[in-house]
């Protein structure tokens, strides 16, 4: 019986400490006004102009003014901007735009430039596809070529 009463003598203050936080939280805490509904992440659009060519970069701004959108500049420096968002990069500089290390068509002077949140690279409103496309194996068949270069040469070798 003794551990029995050591045990509620301890379980009693943890209760009145819990009770207490509680009430704390209700009454202290952060309260909503009725029928307000808390705001959820948005996505804005960024604009800067470089070289007159004018970008748009669409990026998610949370609730407490997370933003997900960095972006470098280098003062007195109209032909480079750099934009990161969720671990890609867009660079313009020197007229070469390369997203997430592939180079693209480079815009020109009076161009709109737009990067949407879903990965996709916009140039005057259409889609844009990479300038070097990735090497593929081609499947052909090697062809034995024979050389007959009959008598050795008569240039010098050296």
């Amino acid at each position: 019986m003794p551990q029995a009463r050591r045990a509620l003598l301890i379980l009693l203050p943890v209760l009145v400490l819990v009770a207490a936080g509680i009430w704390a939280w209700q009454t202290f805490g952060e309260k909503a006004e009725p029928g307000v509904v808390p705001a959820s992440p948005r996505i804005e659009v960024r604009t800067d102009t470089r070289a007159g060519v004018q970008f748009e970069v669409e990026h998610l701004v949370g609730t407490e003014g997370v933003n997900e959108l960095w972006t470098w500049t280098v003062p007195g420096d109209d032909q480079m901007i750099r934009y990161s968002r969720a671990g890609k990069e867009l660079d313009y500089a020197d007229g070469r735009l390369v997203l997430a290390g592939v180079e693209f068509p480079s815009p020109r002077r009076g161009d709109v430039v737009r990067w949407n949140r879903d990965g996709t690279l916009l140039i005057n409103g259409e889609e844009q596809q990479q300038l070097h496309p990735l090497p593929w194996r081609l499947e052909q068949t090697g062809t034995y070529l024979k050389w007959d270069h009959g008598q050795p040469s008569q240039a010098p070798t050296r």
